[in-house]
């Protein structure tokens, strides 16, 4: 079965996602500023995540694990955001370090973190016309 979802592709580096949403960089691997985001899956379903098709997205979720860590390596994620201003465990820093996953923390809730970043992806596109 083939998958026909258009996705809108975009064009932010992870330290514009950072400014936007108030992010901090918790795990900041070598050049992290610069990778380049190419889409955003939100999702607290693991499995779900691993169904994308596309590398060099930016995940936002609030599950706080191992497993989070490993799923966004596997599908090549540029970053993971963290909302709510979560505490990371050290199991899951120590992990993202190996594996060189860049993490950042928002203050804002999961829907403000989409909302914040639609508004900014609307305000670019209507500029660009």
């Amino acid at each position: 079965m083939t998958n026909n979802v258009k996705r809108a592709t975009i064009n932010l580096s992870v330290s514009e996602i950072a400014t936007i949403t108030q992010a901090s960089g918790i795990v900041t691997p070598q050049g992290w500023e610069n990778r380049s985001i190419g889409g955003i899956e939100i999702s607290d379903l693991m499995s779900e995540v691993l169904l994308t098709e596309y590398a060099g997205l930016l995940l936002i979720t609030s599950l706080i694990s191992d497993q989070t860590i490993r799923t966004a390596h596997m599908i090549d994620c540029a970053a993971i955001l963290y909302p709510y201003q979560k505490t990371l465990p050290s199991t899951v820093l120590i992990l993202a370090n190996q594996l060189n996953m860049c993490v950042l923390v928002s203050p804002y809730s999961k829907f403000e973190c989409c909302y914040k970043l639609t508004q900014h992806l609307e305000r670019t596109r209507t500029n660009a016309e």
